[in-house]
């Protein structure tokens, strides 16, 4: 939303396919998980995540509009529908029903611990992008003086902030730069963030894969009866 310049209606309107998705895998993997195992579903859901990840660095852009957009959404969805209907499960009838209260609030604590991880990790990931990114984009273009590239060199070395492009230009001109300079380093601030929001999904897709290695003890494939 931020990257792109999206207000929050926009953002909804893009990411309508993934909810309706994940909401259709949430209700259709309790329904194939006796055959097929939980192990394979969230296997399978895992690989769906990291498709879609790595399909969506190849869409993503200002517009946002391709079909390939919303059909990597879609498989985002579906892969994260998978594994939100199995887990609960999984965790739930492991423990005596005497001890699923206990075993909801340790899946409750380690599911919001696992998003704020997630959450900084990948952001952390964006911020660094971003700020390399732009860095170096600043160093190689000609169209930029000498003397703006290290004003904005000292103004980066402790972090930069994600803002819209509109945001960005205005914080140039406010602090002195000519508008033909502004311009061209907000541009380089909007490419600087689409490369970095590519690399940030690309950890998402590896944390994907990385994860299948932590499936390997649930639950597989029931025996069939002899």
């Amino acid at each position: 939303q931020v990257v792109l310049g999206f207000d929050a209606f926009e953002t909804g309107k893009r990411l309508f396919p993934m909810s309706i998705s994940m909401l259709a895998a949430a209700l259709i993997g309790p329904k194939v998980a006796p055959r097929l195992g939980p192990r394979t579903v969230v296997q399978v859901g895992l690989g769906a995540m990291a498709i879609a990840s790595l399909v969506l660095v190849g869409t993503i852009d200002v517009e946002l509009n391709g079909t390939a957009f919303a059909v990597s959404l879609v498989f985002f969805g579906i892969g994260a529908g998978l594994l939100m209907s199995q887990l609960g499960n999984v965790i739930m009838s492991s423990v005596p029903p005497e001890e699923t209260n206990e075993a909801g609030g340790l899946q409750g604590t380690a599911q919001n611990l696992g998003a704020s991880l997630g959450t900084a990790l990948i952001g952390s990931v964006l911020l660094l992008g971003l700020l390399n990114g732009f860095n170096a984009r600043i160093e190689e273009n000609p169209a930029v003086p000498q003397n703006v590239k290290e004003q904005i060199s000292a103004a980066t070395e402790t972090g930069i902030p994600i803002v819209t492009t509109d945001q960005a230009y205005k914080n140039l001109r406010d602090a002195g730069l000519r508008p033909a300079d502004a311009g061209t380093v907000t541009d380089d601030y909007a490419d600087a963030q689409l490369d970095a929001l590519k690399t940030s999904m690309l950890a998402v897709a590896l944390l994907a894969v990385l994860s299948l290695w932590f499936t390997r003890r649930l639950p597989g494939r029931p025996k069939e009866a002899v």
